[in-house]
């Protein structure tokens, strides 16, 4: 059984480290795509002109396979108090007007509007569809006022966010990687 490495990630005291931009991608490396008008139609009423897409930005201890640039697989983690530290950091830094399509091209006429961590049952993602997610999870609501990137997000061919991140990284140890596939099924069905 082959082993990979599992990081985890690490912000530092001094307010250097965190998420810088949020990228729109058609993959996201959490696993869960964001909502937006169609779906949320049934659940919250809300129409095409807010033009709003919600989703996790970062979902707490969940496995996220990367690779490095030699081509080996690890896995990196975040904490709880990583993911809260980075969803406050974010804002804090004004970051939220710092947004990208595949981690690439710079989005004008988009904007993180709204940013919160669930820590309880009584949340707005449960009513966005998102009944599922661990605490805590770092969800944001996006403004998207760009017309080629809405109707993208409209077709289905953008389906969730990035996070692009400056952090520390320390090594957790290694994992059988059937071990760690469990542990992410467990998380994101939340048995």
């Amino acid at each position: 059984m082959e082993k990979i490495k599992v990081f985890t990630a690490q912000l530092d005291e001094e307010g250097e480290l965190g998420v810088y931009a949020i990228s729109f991608v058609d993959a996201p490396a959490i696993k869960k795509n964001f909502m937006h008008f169609k779906e949320q139609m049934q659940l919250r009423k809300i129409d095409e002109e807010k033009r709003m897409v919600y989703g996790p930005a970062m979902i707490a201890n969940l496995p996220i396979l990367r690779v490095t640039e030699e081509g080996e697989p690890f896995y990196i983690k975040f904490p709880p108090e990583v993911v809260v530290k980075m969803a406050h950091r974010f804002f804090e830094q004004n970051m939220h007007h710092n947004m990208t399509e595949d981690h690439e091209r710079p989005v004008k006429d988009s904007v993180v509007v709204e940013s919160w961590v669930k820590t309880g049952k009584s949340d707005k993602s449960i009513e966005l569809g998102f009944e599922d997610m661990e605490n805590p999870t770092w969800f944001v609501g996006s403004k998207v006022m760009n017309d080629e990137l809405w109707n993208r997000v409209k077709a289905g061919e953008v389906l969730g966010f990035s996070m692009e991140i400056d952090a520390d990284v320390k090594l957790e140890g290694e994992e059988p990687e059937d071990d760690i596939i469990e542990e992410m099924e467990k998380i994101l069905n939340q048995e």
